[in-house]
């Protein structure tokens, strides 16, 4: 990255899971967000507060997960939900930024590891497109992973498919 330049992304996560490992705080953040999610100001400086409250605790969790519409092609936003991840590396130092894709009826999960430093890199891993039609047995698993994406250390997550080293 080049230093003295700041990179802009249009739009915003549609879902931040956030597992909190002590009190942050974030009592008082989600009750401003009540009043000020009404206003584009008040959105950001929501937005701002949550993000700031993982700048402070880093043992919490963050899981990124963005919902597109009903039979949107998710290989096209792979490359937005990375974006996302990285700018959430960014603000918060992450090294492992769990995520989660999906149309309602498709569902891909992956995690982005990032290398910080001068020689910055980052890599990810995916799996491929989990369909559902909405039996119960195909909407729990859907819900056990996305409980486990959100909860589990990035670090676990990561090892689940990542190319051994």
């Amino acid at each position: 990255m080049n230093k003295g330049h700041t990179i802009y992304l249009n739009g915003s996560t549609d879902y931040l899971a956030l597992l909190l490992t002590s009190d942050t705080g974030i009592q008082r953040i989600l009750d401003l967000g009540l009043t000020q999610k009404r206003s584009r100001y008040g959105l950001k400086a929501w937005n701002i507060g949550i993000i700031e409250i993982l700048e402070q605790h880093p043992t919490s969790r963050a899981t990124i997960l963005e919902a597109k519409w009903p039979g949107a092609k998710l290989d096209k936003h792979v490359p937005q939900v990375i974006a996302e991840a990285l700018g959430l590396h960014l603000r918060t130092r992450r090294k492992f930024i769990p995520f989660c894709l999906t149309n309602a009826y498709e569902w891909i999960f992956g995690v982005v590891k990032v290398t910080p430093g001068e020689d910055f890199a980052a890599e990810f891993w995916m799996t491929r497109r989990c369909a559902i039609k909405g039996n119960p047995a195909e909407v729990m698993f859907v819900l056990s992973a996305l409980h486990f994406w959100s909860t589990e250390d990035g670090e676990v997550v990561w090892k689940l498919g990542a190319k051994s080293e």
